[in-house]
């Protein structure tokens, strides 16, 4: 995926974009629009845009290693073939 790409077109990340959108306007920072040459780099250069557009990459998880997702992957998977969340639910609860 290109830069251009997740902050302007991606389907797949389009509620997250909206979000970023709305945060860009609530810390100041005029919306992209079609019209515009270069929105990725007035963007980028903007400081009053970091705090959304690193929060935009974290609920994407673009920005994290294909080795940190493929451990929480995994991670999550083998919790769920040893029932640990329901194990520990039942701690939580006095059943266990």
């Amino acid at each position: 995926e290109t830069i251009h790409h997740l902050l302007f077109e991606c389907r797949k990340w389009r509620h997250q974009r909206n979000k970023l959108y709305k945060d860009l306007e609530l810390d100041g920072v005029m919306r992209p629009t079609a019209a515009e040459e270069h929105p990725r780099g007035r963007l980028l250069g903007e400081p009053r845009a970091t705090k959304a557009l690193l929060q935009f990459l974290a609920s994407t998880s673009v920005a994290l290693p294909r080795a940190h997702l493929q451990r929480t992957a995994e991670r999550v998977q083998k919790d769920d073939e040893w029932g640990l969340e329901s194990l520990e639910e039942a701690i939580q609860t006095g059943e266990g």
